[in-house]
C-alpha cells in the first residue's frame, strides 16, 4: 500500500473516531472488554500490555481495571 494511501486512511479513521460521542466511546470500550473476556487465551494470560489512549483511540481503561482485579 502506498504511504499516501495509508496516511489518508489513518486520517479518515481518526476523524471517524473523533466524531463519536463520549457515550459511544465508552460503549465501544466496554464492548471490547466483553469481547476479550470471550477469548479463551484472555483467561490464560498472566501479563497483558496495554497503551494509553490518544486522539480518540479506544480507551483500554476497562480492560486494565479488569486485569488488575484478576491479578493479570
Amino acid at each position: 500500500m502506498h504511504a499516501n494511501n495509508r496516511q489518508t486512511l489513518r486520517q479518515h479513521f481518526r476523524q471517524m473516531r473523533n466524531q463519536l460521542s463520549a457515550e459511544q466511546q465508552q460503549q465501544s470500550a466496554e464492548g471490547c472488554l466483553q469481547r476479550c473476556r470471550q477469548l479463551q487465551v484472555f483467561e490464560q494470560v498472566s501479563t497483558l500490555a496495554c497503551y494509553l489512549a490518544n486522539d480518540g483511540e479506544l480507551d483500554p481503561s476497562a480492560i486494565i481495571e479488569f486485569c488488575w482485579q484478576h491479578n493479570i
